[in-house]
């Protein structure tokens, strides 16, 4: 269960059930002291940056999926490493984790000890972290 004085009180207990009914767990997927940091860090052009990152990432999310489909390990494995480092440096601490995570798998198929198609069901968490990381992060927009 989550402390709420971990979480900023306006992101409610909804969010957080919404977030829970996908299988996305918190506070451990949102690292608020990194996010306040970049925020601080940012001033008025945060705004600017959930922007960028949303539109790259967006971008990165949509490679991943094609990558999978045409078995194009390169594909994923670029834009997973691109997408961990992002998602970090803005908190999304459980979107970097897997993005990690597909990275380092993509490594592992692109050197024929795993099949691309165990990694399924790890993008499509990708793809439902980035989404909620969104919806996270325009919350915290002013």
């Amino acid at each position: 269960m989550w402390e709420k004085n971990v979480l900023p009180d306006f992101l409610g207990v909804a969010l957080y059930h919404s977030f829970s009914r996908k299988g996305i767990n918190m506070p451990s997927d949102f690292n608020v002291d990194n996010l306040k940091q970049i925020k601080e860090l940012m001033g008025d052009k945060f705004d600017h940056l959930v922007e960028v990152y949303s539109r790259t990432n967006r971008k990165h999310v949509e490679n991943i999926r094609a990558g999978y489909a045409s078995d194009d390990v390169i594909i994923i494995l670029n834009s997973a490493h691109s997408m961990k480092s992002s998602a970090g440096n803005l908190g999304l601490s459980g979107l970097s984790a897997s993005t990690e995570a597909l990275e380092v798998g993509a490594k592992s198929v692109s050197e024929g000890a795993e099949s691309l198609s165990s990694y399924e069901e790890l993008i499509a968490k990708i793809e439902e972290q980035f989404e909620a990381g969104l919806i996270f992060l325009n919350k915290q927009q002013d």
